[in-house]
């Protein structure tokens, strides 16, 4: 069966992952059944898969993110009674995800606090920003009325977001040894690929280093 015999019904993950991985292996459409490009239509989902790659759906608990890849779409419940959806992005804006241990918290008070001072460069920038941490979506609320937020923050109680983008690590506080969430960001842009990283963050000079990736992304200073 050629790709011409094939029907599938129009889907915005399926269609972006196909193309995207098309991209990866240097495949063009009319090429893939004569390539080591296949594919397969899973029943019933109408998604599109390709070896080695996950189709929109999978598990993302063994997912696990890297610079130069496409991020597997993500779903959660924000502040403002709000779902955020990242494949509501592409083509459209970049996205600015950082996750921080603890709401009201000295450091995350201050993270959060960079944040919304640059927060119109950001948008210049095409850029959004979602703040994440495993507290429940009251505390969000709290904490971002009281310290006047303009972005949203998400609630990743299960982990979920934590998982994929490998932010929960093992850490020690006064001898005894816990999982928590590890200060990081991370930069992906219109089509969905990360481009940029930061681990262990130091909050000082760092939300201004991530404004200046998302600026070098649209062009506006040379590439950092």
């Amino acid at each position: 069966m050629t790709v011409d015999q094939l029907q599938v019904v129009p889907n915005p993950f399926a269609l972006h992952w196909f193309f995207i991985l098309l991209q990866e292996r240097d495949c063009t459409p009319k090429l893939v059944h004569n390539s080591n490009c296949f594919f397969r239509l899973f029943a019933g989902h109408n998604s599109l898969s390709l070896p080695g790659h996950p189709a929109p759906g999978a598990d993302r608990k063994t997912m696990k993110v890297n610079i130069g890849s496409v991020v597997v779409p993500f779903v959660g419940q924000s502040t403002g009674d709000k779902t955020v959806r990242s494949d509501s992005c592409l083509g459209n804006s970049n996205i600015v995800l950082y996750f921080y241990p603890k709401d009201n918290t000295p450091g995350c008070i201050s993270e959060g606090v960079s944040f919304s001072q640059h927060f119109a460069d950001f948008q210049a920038a095409n850029t959004v920003i979602f703040g994440v941490s495993r507290d429940s979506l009251a505390s969000h609320e709290r904490f971002k009325m009281k310290y006047s937020f303009p972005f949203d923050l998400i609630c990743d109680s299960d982990q979920t977001l934590c998982k994929q983008f490998d932010a929960v690590k093992p850490k020690k506080l006064f001898g005894k040894e816990f999982v928590g969430i590890e200060r990081c960001t991370f930069l992906i842009d219109k089509q969905g690929v990360l481009q940029h990283e930061w681990r262990k963050v130091r909050i000082k000079g760092h939300v201004e280093d991530v404004l200046q990736a998302a600026r070098a992304l649209e062009g506006q200073i040379e590439t950092v």
